[in-house]
């Protein structure tokens, strides 16, 4: 009897854990997650209902800006409406209008010059020593002022105030607009909303007189947060009772919205189903127990007597002894255990010897998945350490490479200027033309990694495609004019006049595939075709562009159609030895063009020539004013004249430094210079310069670390610095043009650092009176040609055609004579004089 209570009892506690308990756990989690969910989202439908009087809110203020901006759109163009009708036509705004009770046009020196309604009281008075129109002017842009109560109408106002080319618009708001807005708002009982300005004052409410008395809710926690710009639901108490508060910052004023809901209206719902829930777990486990008494009555007795012979078994002990019972399925159930003790005997000696084996393939399997995994990792580890090295490797030899290279082209360019020795000149052009070869060697094996890393950055823009494939043309007329090949440009007339594409690769592409035409073809001709099909016949914006590049040069044999567009693949040993190059110039070419959504092709052969063909799919058409244009690019500063300015030139390589030296010399600039970081600070601080040209990669100090000083001192605000560094990977520059003013990257020119220099030293307005231009490095080589071939007449034609053209013809007669005086025959000796006249 007493065994039959214990057994009783251990079930109706298994019952409690298994059933019931899981039953009350689930049902007060359940019951939890649904109060925070509930307060959640009353929460969330709280704070998104001032988001939504925000929004209101924000739409009444961009009708005011609408209006000046129409206003300064009216003036401008005069003819739309005389000045004598202004004012007439700031009367029918204002009186049409429920935004303005007031709009002024003051010119450049705050004085009124139009008004509604009109005052000629006020006419021709000035405001300049006003709050609003100094902050305006110092910013430049649209103002929203602080709210005060308007002396003339009594209502809370806001002055707009927008600046224009010939002074500025101001409007006064009427905000009792603000109140019609929240009327919207549909609010339950002991609920409100409010707008405050950036003070806590009100100047929006359901109760206008709050407003007029200009009630102040600086005291509550949700506005002191929306005034430090604070948006989201706080709880707070407000004449004795809790509410649920959710503040939201208006974008132009920073005034604060605030829609706030009794905590006991709002919560209200929940209290009511956590109730029902809570009644309905209750019943649940009640009804569980009065169940489980009933079955455990009828089972337990068989059932005891079946779990003890169990246990033994379960021991090892196989043998048992269970009489039958009154029951039928209690016996069925005897007899299929008998059976199933006997299975298990037999098996148990099977899982033995089983059991053994298995864990000996686990071990064995174990140590060769730890094996596989040892190699994947070291495997994962070789290949970012190879990444790493790689990525290293290119930063450094850029930087190692552009730095020289820096010297090389700079001091070429400035030789190139300081004399006029034909000869030297022709030296000069080597090593710049041998300078930028190795430069476009390392570009292109930066592209190369970059596309391969999947980071190549395209950058669209509006390109005019005629004036495009002229610049194409004039790129290549010099030197196939040379090489005496003929340079045909055939451009379908229906072209659209402006594109949108990556200006700077479709000239890679070009540069590269004519390029190659011109080194692999010694005679005949070269033609650039381009034309244009539609995508599809109902659509007019968009086409497909189809360019060929064609020559008459020495071809490609058909099994390297592929393969020329391999990585530093060139035809045969023969082209390596005739025609300079890396083999990069097809790969990248190919590649860009993939990323340009286009395809290439090539079809050749062997001694008659090649034909490249590009296919850029989904073009977009633009029009002209979509283009961006540079007007402020200087290339001549022959005739510029900058202010007087201090420079501190930052480099730890002399050379670097003596190159901008020499780059500055013919201004009237005050150079000074350093080699190291540290000693840059300090020289900032003694000399106070109006600008600094820094190196970013230095030793010990870096430009990183004198930036970080310089910026950290308020005093050192007005100078500008421009960083000027070798280093090239696009993450360096995007960190360096976050720190700096401007950004230069090694090799620079004299005249991108002249361009970058005008924008922060101004230029004088005079020029010089006695300026000569001397004739250009491209002139002197052409006319050094043909003077070493004996073309006399060549000279001739020649001279004749820069004389229309150049504006120092004076200047260049002197160079044509000295370098024609060893010839003898009179029509040159006439042609000599005729030139000796102009000097």
């Amino acid at each position: 009897m007493d065994k039959k209570i214990s057994l009783r009892t251990m079930l109706l506690l298994n019952f409690v854990v298994v059933a019931i308990f899981p039953i009350i756990i689930i049902g007060f989690v359940s019951l939890r997650n649904f109060t925070f969910s509930m307060q959640d989202e009353i929460t969330n439908k709280n704070f998104l209902l001032a988001r939504s009087l925000t929004g209101e809110v924000e739409r009444f203020l961009d009708e005011p800006l609408d209006i000046l901006i129409r206003i300064e759109d009216i003036i401008d163009k005069k003819e739309m409406i005389p000045e004598a009708k202004i004012n007439d036509y700031l009367d029918s705004i204002v009186d049409n209008s429920d935004i303005y009770d007031l709009i002024q046009i003051v010119d450049q020196n705050g004085i009124i010059k139009h008004l509604a309604p009109f005052d000629q009281d006020i006419l021709e008075v000035s405001i300049s020593g006003h709050e609003y129109y100094k902050i305006t002017k110092e910013i430049n842009s649209p103002y929203w002022s602080r709210t005060f109560i308007s002396p003339q109408t009594g209502r809370p106002t806001l002055t707009l105030s927008m600046p224009f080319k010939k002074g500025m618009i101001i409007g006064h708001l009427n905000l009792e607009a603000l109140n019609s807005i929240i009327d919207n708002v549909n609010l339950g009982i002991n609920s409100y909303a409010a707008v405050t300005d950036n003070n806590g004052i009100t100047i929006g409410h359901l109760n206008p007189t709050l407003v007029s008395e200009r009630f102040s809710l600086h005291s509550l926690k949700p506005i002191q947060s929306g005034m430090s710009g604070i948006e989201g639901t706080f709880l707070y108490k407000f004449n004795g009772l809790e509410y649920l508060g959710s503040v939201s910052v208006v974008e132009h004023t920073h005034w604060v919205v605030l829609v706030a809901q009794s905590v006991d209206i709002a919560f209200a719902p929940i209290e009511k189903i956590r109730n029902f829930i809570f009644a309905g777990i209750i019943c649940s486990i009640g009804i569980a127990l009065f169940i489980a008494v009933i079955i455990l009555k009828r089972t337990l007795k068989p059932l005891y007597q079946l779990t003890k012979e169990s246990k033994r078994i379960a021991e090892g002990d196989y043998n048992f002894n269970l009489h039958p019972t009154g029951y039928r399925e209690f016996n069925e159930l005897l007899h299929s255990f008998t059976i199933m003790v006997s299975a298990i005997k037999a098996r148990n000696d099977e899982l033995h010897d089983a059991r053994d084996k298995l864990e000996q393939r686990v071990e064995e399997r174990t140590a060769q998945l730890i094996k596989m995994k040892e190699q994947a990792e070291s495997a994962k580890a070789s290949a970012e350490q190879a990444n790493a090295a790689k990525s290293l490797f290119l930063t450094n030899m850029s930087h190692e490479i552009r730095t020289p290279m820096n010297a090389i082209l700079g001091f070429s360019e400035i030789l190139s200027t300081k004399t006029k020795d034909y000869v030297m000149l022709h030296y000069i052009d080597s090593i710049q033309n041998s300078g930028r070869a190795l430069l476009k060697l390392i570009n292109n094996i930066l592209d190369l990694s970059r596309i391969e890393a999947g980071k190549i950055i395209l950058e669209y823009s509006a390109v005019p495609l005629r004036s495009f494939i002229e610049e194409i043309t004039g790129f290549f007329f010099h030197i196939t004019t040379e090489k005496g090949i003929e340079f045909i440009v055939d451009a379908e007339v229906d072209l659209p006049d402006v594109i949108r594409i990556d200006r700077i690769r479709l000239r890679q592409i070009l540069i590269n595939l004519i390029g190659n035409s011109v080194k692999f073809t010694e005679t005949g001709y070269i033609k650039l075709s381009v034309s244009a099909e539609r995508v599809r016949e109902d659509n007019f914006n968009e086409i497909n562009l189809l360019i060929s590049i064609e020559d008459s040069g020495i071809g490609i044999p058909e099994d390297k159609f592929q393969s020329v567009f391999d990585e530093f693949e060139q035809l045969n040993e023969n082209s390596i030895l005739i025609n300079d190059g890396t083999g990069l110039g097809l790969t990248i070419v190919k590649q860009l063009v993939e990323a340009l959504n286009g395809k290439i092709s090539v079809k050749s052969v062997v001694n008659k020539g090649s034909i490249f063909r590009i296919s850029l799919f989904n073009i977009t058409i633009l029009s002209e004013d979509d283009i961006v244009k540079n007007d402020n690019e200087i290339s001549d500063f022959t005739r510029i004249r900058f202010m007087k300015a201090k420079i501190l030139i930052v480099d730890d390589i002399k050379q670097n430094r003596e190159l901008i030296m020499g780059y500055l010399e013919d201004f009237d600039f005050s150079l000074f210079e350093t080699d190291n970081g540290h000693d840059a600070i300090k020289l900032t601080g003694e000399l106070k310069p109006d600008l600094i040209l820094l190196d970013m990669k230095m030793p010990e100090t870096d430009g990183y670390e004198v930036i970080k000083e310089l910026r950290a001192d308020k005093k050192y605000d007005s100078i500008k610095i421009i960083a000027i560094t070798a280093h090239a990977m696009k993450n360096d520059e995007a960190e360096i043009k976050g720190i700096t003013d401007s950004y230069l990257k090694k090799p620079i020119t004299r005249t991108e650092l002249l361009n970058e220099i005008r924008k922060y030293i101004p230029v004088c307005d005079t020029e010089f009176d006695d300026f000569v231009l001397p004739p250009t490095h491209e002139q002197l080589l052409i006319l050094s040609d043909l003077i070493n071939k004996g073309d006399m007449y060549g000279i001739i034609d020649y001279a004749e055609k820069i004389k229309k053209t150049s504006p120092d013809y004076k200047d260049f007669a002197s160079i044509v004579i000295r370098l024609a005086e060893n010839f003898k025959d009179q029509e040159l000796q006439d042609f000599i004089e005729k030139y000796r006249s102009y000097t």
